[in-house]
C-alpha cells in the first residue's frame, strides 16, 4: 500500500500541482443505503440532436445533474465512475489553471459535490489513479485527462495547499490600462510550463469541445503565450505574447464602465458567486438578442461563441464598455 501511495504521489506530481478547494457539504448516506453499484447513464449527451438543441449553459448543466433518488443511493465506486463520465468534465481544461476550472465545476455539479462528501472517497479515488509506469506508457488522451481530473479530486479531499508557481525565469512585464494603470503580465510561457502532458491534453480538449459546443467557431490555434484576460483587455491579436493573471485594474481605475446594453468591442467578465473573475471575453456582435464573443480557452484555442454557451458556467456575467 505504501508503494502504491508513493507511485500515486509521483504520478500526480508529473501532471500538475493543485490548490485546496472546499466542497459543498451534504449529508452522506450510510453504507446500508448504498444499493446502486452501476454508474448513472446520462440521458442527454454530446453528439446527439438533443444536446445540440440545448439553448444555453443552464440547460447543459441541468441535464448533467444526477437525480437525487439515485445520487444518494450509489456506491462510492459507482459515483466515482459517474463523475468521470459527466459530459462536461472537460470544461476544467478551459480555464487559466485546471484547479480554477475544477473549483467552478464543483460549485454546480451535484455528483462531484456528493463524492467529495463521502468518507471513503479518498480510498476510492486513489484506486483510479495510475502508477508511474502506467502513466509513462499511456498514449490515450482521454485517460490522461481523467487521471488529471481524479488527481484534482484527491487534492480537494486531502486539502493540499500546494500552489503552482510561475517559473522565476519567465519575464515579468507591465501593460497599461486606458487610464494608465500598470497591469503585470508574464511573457514567454511555453506549453511545457503549463503542463508536461500538454499534447495529450490539447488533443482531448479539441475533441471534447467540438462535441460539447458544436456551434463554437475556431479562430486560432492553441497558444501558451496569451490567455483570455490578455486577449480581451490588452490586445485582441494572435500575436499577443502576454499572459495576464487578472484584469481587475481595468475596472477599478475607471477605464471601463458597466453596461446592460453590450455592443461590439465591449468586454465581458465571468465571475464566481464569490466575486472572483475567472474568464474574460470580447464582444464581437449583438443581434436578435444573441451576444457573440471571442475568447481564449486557457492555453488552448481561440473561439467565437455565444456568451452563455461555452465552458464557462459562472452565473454572474457582466459587460463593460470603454469609459
Amino acid at each position: 500500500m505504501k508503494k502504491r501511495l508513493l507511485s500515486v504521489a509521483l504520478a500526480l506530481s508529473m501532471i500538475f500541482t493543485i490548490s485546496s478547494i472546499t466542497a459543498k457539504a451534504v449529508d452522506s448516506p450510510t453504507n446500508s443505503e448504498l444499493v446502486i453499484d452501476i454508474p448513472y447513464v446520462y440521458p442527454v449527451v454530446p453528439g446527439t440532436d438533443a444536446w445540440a438543441e440545448l439553448p444555453d449553459n443552464l440547460a447543459m448543466m441541468s441535464v448533467c445533474q444526477i437525480p437525487e433518488e439515485l445520487l444518494y443511493s450509489m456506491t462510492t465506486d459507482a459515483l466515482m465512475q459517474t463523475v468521470l463520465d459527466c459530459p462536461l468534465f472537460s470544461d476544467i481544461l478551459a480555464y487559466d489553471s485546471f484547479e480554477e476550472g475544477f473549483s467552478v465545476f464543483s460549485s454546480w455539479f451535484n455528483g462531484l459535490q456528493e463524492l467529495l462528501s463521502r468518507p471513503d472517497a479518498e480510498e476510492t479515488v486513489i484506486s483510479y489513479l495510475p502508477t508511474e509506469n502506467t502513466l509513462r506508457a499511456n498514449q490515450d488522451p482521454e485517460k490522461t485527462v481523467k487521471w488529471l481530473y481524479s488527481g484534482l479530486i484527491l487534492k480537494s479531499l486531502t486539502g493540499s495547499e500546494e500552489q503552482k508557481a510561475v517559473p522565476l525565469y519567465l519575464r515579468r512585464d507591465y501593460v497599461d490600462t486606458p487610464n494608465g494603470t500598470p497591469v503585470e503580465v508574464i511573457v514567454g510561457y511555453t506549453f511545457e510550463e503549463h503542463d508536461p502532458l500538454w499534447e495529450q491534453i490539447l488533443e482531448f480538449e479539441d475533441e471534447s469541445y467540438s462535441r460539447n459546443y458544436p456551434d463554437s467557431i475556431e479562430l486560432a490555434e492553441a497558444s501558451p503565450e496569451y490567455n483570455c484576460h490578455s486577449y480581451a483587455w490588452y490586445w485582441p491579436s494572435i500575436l499577443n505574447d502576454c499572459w495576464m493573471k487578472q484584469p481587475d485594474a481595468y475596472i477599478e481605475d475607471g477605464s471601463y464602465d458597466e453596461t446592460n446594453n453590450p455592443s461590439a468591442m465591449d468586454r465581458v467578465l465571468y465571475r464566481t458567486t464569490r466575486g472572483g473573475i475567472t474568464h474574460s471575453a470580447l464582444v464581437v456582435s449583438t443581434s436578435s438578442g444573441k451576444v457573440m464573443v471571442e475568447s481564449k480557452r486557457g492555453f488552448g484555442k481561440l473561439y467565437k461563441h455565444e456568451v452563455d454557451k461555452c465552458p464557462y458556467k459562472e452565473r454572474d456575467i457582466t459587460y463593460w464598455t470603454l469609459a
